[in-house]
């Protein structure tokens, strides 16, 4: 009776650690990690179409009006050019979108996570390409002093 719970507490072991050396060999699934970090970027993506609309609001109503702004056309091609660069995310963003891959399939296991490599770091550049162009409005808004919609939240 003793052999038989020394072979299954041996047996039990040996599968466990085999479960567990296979999970870490496994290590962590690259299509979630891709899938957390495009739904950090689509967060991002909302945030840049605020500042797009705030970037309108503020062109319509201090040029007008002629206050906190002395050189419109500077100031115009400013807003201008911070909108374009905001675009310019959103539509990287699309693109990747609309060619990624989710269900890499038929390719050898070093060509898959090669593919799902290059996809985070493409996403690790969108979202530096996101921090830049929203950088540049938040501190245009400062400058001006004009409260954000991100701030009054």
């Amino acid at each position: 009776m003793n052999r038989t719970i020394t072979y299954r507490l041996a047996l039990a072991s040996l599968l466990s650690l085999l479960a567990a050396c296979t999970e870490q060999a496994k290590g962590p699934d690259p299509r979630k990690q891709i899938l957390e970090k495009h739904d950090q970027l689509m967060a991002k993506s909302e945030q840049a179409v605020s500042i797009k609309m705030q970037l309108d609001t503020l062109k319509l109503s201090h040029f007008r009006t002629g206050h906190l702004i002395t050189d419109t056309l500077a100031a115009s091609k400013e807003i201008t050019r911070l909108k374009h660069h905001l675009a310019e995310a959103d539509d990287k963003m699309e693109d990747w979108m609309h060619n990624y891959q989710p269900e890499y399939k038929g390719k050898s296991l070093e060509e898959t996570n090669a593919y799902f490599k290059k996809e985070a770091d493409k996403l690790n550049s969108l979202d530096n390409d996101y921090k830049i162009a929203i950088a540049a409005p938040n501190e245009l808004f400062a400058k001006l002093h004009i409260q954000t919609t991100s701030a009054k939240k």
